[in-house]
């Protein structure tokens, strides 16, 4: 049943509704996308211009994750999460795909090292993840001695920890232990 809904999804056929991410253009099916997705639900249910015009601009996501999206949407499938679930996580969050949302995290879990723990912490924070967020404070517990861990944003952990966001810490100090945070 998944290669027909794959088909579906490949062939314009019976489309009513276009997503535009960058370049890329996805003529999907708003009966599909709107049992899967809340977001979708809401957009298509009520007279937002996206609905009125059977056409909806995404900005904010890159056509590949927009069509791992749409993969999972109608065949509950994905390919090669391992290299884009860091990409994809806040894509799942963003339409309430929690099944999909699980599966990044899932993944992502399995690939946190030391070069990038304090981004995957970033990360998990900022989209709820709590199982990924919980992996990633583990692992600096664990592996705290001596270190300061990289990341894109901020010199090391201490940075993260004191980061304010919205007004609420991202991280508690409680949130490691005491070897953690007495450097």
């Amino acid at each position: 049943m998944s290669d027909d809904f794959q088909n579906l999804l490949d062939n314009s056929v019976y489309s009513d509704v276009t997503l535009v991410c960058g370049q890329r253009e996805f003529p999907v099916h708003k009966a599909i996308l709107s049992s899967r997705s809340k977001v979708f639900q809401a957009m298509f249910e009520h007279k937002m211009l996206e609905n009125e015009r059977s056409r909806v601009l995404i900005e904010d996501i890159d056509g590949e994750i927009m069509h791992e999206i749409l993969r999972f949407i109608y065949t509950g499938k994905t390919q090669n999460i391992e290299k884009i679930a860091d990409a994809l996580l806040p894509a799942a969050d963003k339409y309430c795909l929690e099944r999909l949302k699980v599966q990044c995290e899932e993944t992502l879990c399995t690939t946190i090292d030391k070069d990038n723990v304090v981004d995957t912490l970033i990360l998990a924070d900022l989209h709820s993840a709590t199982q990924l967020r919980q992996q990633a404070i583990d692992f600096i517990n664990t592996h705290s001695q001596g270190r300061s861990f990289n990341t894109k944003k901020n010199n090391n952990i201490f940075d993260l920890v004191f980061c304010r966001r919205a007004g609420n810490c991202w991280l508690s100090i409680d949130d490691f232990d005491a070897s953690t945070s007495a450097r």
